[in-house]
């Protein structure tokens, strides 16, 4: 029976690296590339060389601040290393990559969690998925009342009607308390039936204290900061011309559009590359480097980690164990 049961494991893992590897190919080759690298004819290479080393050197710290996210919030569950946490944040990259809205990243974070403590890790992955949306949000009025306020020279602003203001309000106030209630939503979760059920005795009582929240969305903030820089330094090393501030707002506001709106893992980098050519593209309607930024900036935070990730639990011991 064991020896069935690791067979699937292995065939599961197989045929998840081949889906992960297949999906990156299937959205590189439907954005083309080549042709975009091609027209672009290498004009800002080398002229914006040190942009592209420092998106580049950013990259890594922006995991390690996920990674220590992860690791304290699972703090008072299970004790992790900060290479392990790493791991395990990899890991729900890729299983997010496969998953409209990269719902499956909680779930992937557990493969690398001790199995009687996977359900509660469940709950503390997404609660730092909504601590990354609450990051996107707070950032996104940022930049809206920025866009608003900001000497336009030209620019046309599509921001003016109240709803957007009052739709995004909403989302902040939900999301704030969903985060900041993860507790008593975890009580009330291992109640129902089917989750019971899957729980298999598991409990998902869950004690987190309001510092502990602070904390986690400070990293979260952290993070935002980090990898919208690095969507800003790959700007420049394209060639998109405009005020710095003016690009940060772009791009706050181009994460929060992308943010809110579902998309499947084929299309994320069409929507993201959508709504940056749509709102960056009004400081500077430079529309292949825009592309190549969105891009490159995926390549780098999300390609990259899932086609290293996904051979993680073969080196797993305990991993493979588990039956």
């Amino acid at each position: 029976m064991g020896y069935f049961s690791k067979k699937w494991v292995v065939a599961f893992r197989i045929v998840f690296a081949i889906a992960a590897y297949g999906f990156i190919f299937i959205k590189l080759y439907r954005q083309g590339v080549t042709g975009i690298l091609e027209d672009f004819n290498g004009i800002a290479f080398s002229r914006n060389l040190g942009c592209l080393l420092m998106a580049i050197v950013l990259m890594p710290l922006s995991w390690i601040v996920e990674a220590f996210k992860w690791q304290r919030a699972l703090m008072e569950v299970e004790e992790v290393g900060i290479f392990r946490a790493l791991k395990s944040v990899w890991y729900g990259v890729a299983a997010g990559l496969l998953t409209p809205n990269r719902t499956g990243d909680p779930f992937g974070r557990m493969v690398f969690i001790s199995p009687h403590k996977r359900g509660k890790a469940i709950v503390l992955g997404i609660w730092c998925g909504i601590s990354q949306l609450l990051a996107t949000l707070l950032f996104g009025f940022v930049g809206l009342f920025y866009w608003l306020g900001m000497d336009h020279s030209g620019v046309d602003v599509p921001f003016g009607n109240t709803i957007y203001t009052i739709l995004f309000i909403v989302a902040l106030v939900v999301a704030i308390l969903v985060f900041m209630q993860v507790g008593s939503i975890s009580r009330v979760l291992q109640r129902l039936a089917p989750v019971k059920k899957l729980l298999a005795g598991e409990s998902l009582e869950i004690t987190v204290k309001p510092w502990k929240s602070l904390e986690i969305l400070m990293l979260s903030l952290v993070r935002y900061t980090i990898f919208s820089t690095q969507f800003v330094l790959l700007l420049k090393y394209f060639g998109v011309n405009g005020d710095t501030a003016h690009l940060y707002a772009g791009v706050f506001l181009s994460y929060l559009f992308a943010g809110v709106v579902p998309s499947f893992a084929v299309t994320e980098v069409v929507v993201r590359s959508g709504f940056a050519v749509a709102l960056i593209g009004l400081i500077d309607p430079n529309t292949v480097a825009i592309v190549a930024s969105t891009i490159l900036l995926w390549g780098l935070n999300v390609a990259l980690p899932t086609l290293i990730a996904v051979w993680f639990p073969w080196y797993n011991k305990e991993g493979v164990r588990e039956k």
